[in-house]
């Protein structure tokens, strides 16, 4: 049913702009031929016009113009000797007359620069009037090709109700197409803002580390990767352990809320107490046992946040955090999709670690 709405749209569509598009094409091209005449007519005017007064000079007494009223009467003597008589001879000599008179008419014009000058104008306007006449029969042409394309059947008003409905509709889509798009681009832009931030937090937390003594350091990343190995065996613990505390986001708004939460929790400015990195294993598991582990470096941002990336593959996990466990299925993905880490260890008996996809942040 949609699809006939759809269709009667877009026919009633095309009826209606054909219509209006014909009857402002036809009347422009009117419009358009009508100018064109009055200019070529005026033009000719002009040439007649300018015409009279090379006839008005040539008219004038002088050697130049007495030669080109003989040479004149040579070729109408000659036409008419050759009309009484259609021979050769008679039609080369009206046809050296012609030509005697032409060198006569140039001999004079050249004597007379306001002729030529005037000539020149004529040949102007003879261009200009022959242009116009072109544009006017491709105008022509044009306005019976339209006039013979035939016109689309009367629209049903039911028919235009329907059409103006689907019409409405269509735009309210597009209105929320392009609200979730601005929508889109500025979670996109919050999200690479607190990314800098981030960044900027855990470069600030990486040099303080650096200066806190080295065995101090390897103790601390000894204790936290040691407790990895010391977890109870995989199958107990899936089959007791809860997912509190583990949270995979899947939209960008999630995304953008967790990141301007982790943003506010970790420091504005470096402290002296700074923390040394962690470590979040992910282990597939299968047929009970691990079959392989993923490991999330969690760099420090300060104020016991910390973010990672790891890359994981399909299939059922155990997240390891130290002596946490959260059993977690992680089944829509392609092989090695990368992942962001976020934690929280303010609270290290309840410390809430998020991952989703690092394609989410763009």
């Amino acid at each position: 049913m949609k699809w006939r709405h759809v269709h009667a749209a877009c026919f009633l569509v095309v009826a209606t702009s054909w219509h209006l598009g014909a009857v402002a094409q036809t009347g422009d091209i009117r419009s358009q031929i009508s100018t064109l005449e009055r200019e070529a007519s005026t033009l000719s005017q002009q040439v007649t016009a300018k015409q009279r007064q090379i006839d008005a000079l040539r008219s004038r007494p002088s050697p130049e113009q007495q030669e080109l009223v003989e040479a004149r009467r040579a070729v109408d003597d000659a036409r008419a000797q050759y009309k009484a008589v259609n021979s050769a001879d008679n039609e080369s000599k009206l046809k050296n007359a012609e030509f005697k008179y032409t060198l006569a008419e140039r001999k004079y014009d050249k004597a007379n620069g306001e002729v030529t000058s005037l000539k020149a104008e004529i040949d102007s306007l003879k261009q200009q009037i022959a242009s116009r006449q072109r544009q006017v029969k491709t105008l022509q042409q044009q306005a019976a090709e339209v006039a013979a394309v035939p016109k689309p059947a009367a629209v049903d008003p039911k028919q235009q109700q329907r059409v103006a409905e689907e019409r409405a509709k269509q735009r309210q889509q597009e209105q929320e197409l392009e609200k979730t798009r601005q929508m889109n681009d500025a979670a996109q832009k919050e999200i690479e803002r607190l990314k800098a931030l981030l960044a900027n937090k855990e470069a600030a937390n990486a040099g303080a580390a650096a200066a806190k003594p080295a065995a101090a350091v390897t103790a601390t990343t000894a204790a936290s990767a040691a407790a990895a190995p010391a977890a109870a065996p995989t199958t107990k613990i899936a089959a007791s352990a809860g997912t509190a505390g583990l949270q995979r986001l899947t939209t960008t708004t999630e995304v953008v809320a967790a990141l301007q939460a982790l943003a506010q929790r970790a420091p504005t400015e470096a402290r002296r107490n700074k923390e040394v990195n962690e470590v979040a294993y992910f282990k597939r598991q299968l047929n009970g046992k691990d079959a392989d582990k993923a490991m999330a470096s969690l760099r420090a941002l300060g104020n016991s946040q910390f973010r990672g990336e790891v890359k994981l593959n399909p299939g059922n996990y155990i997240v390891v955090l130290g002596s946490h466990r959260w059993p977690v299925e992680i089944a829509d993905i392609s092989p090695s999709t990368p992942f962001v880490v976020l934690l929280d260890y303010s609270d290290a008996a309840k410390p809430k670690l998020q991952y989703y996809k690092a394609a989410l942040e763009g």
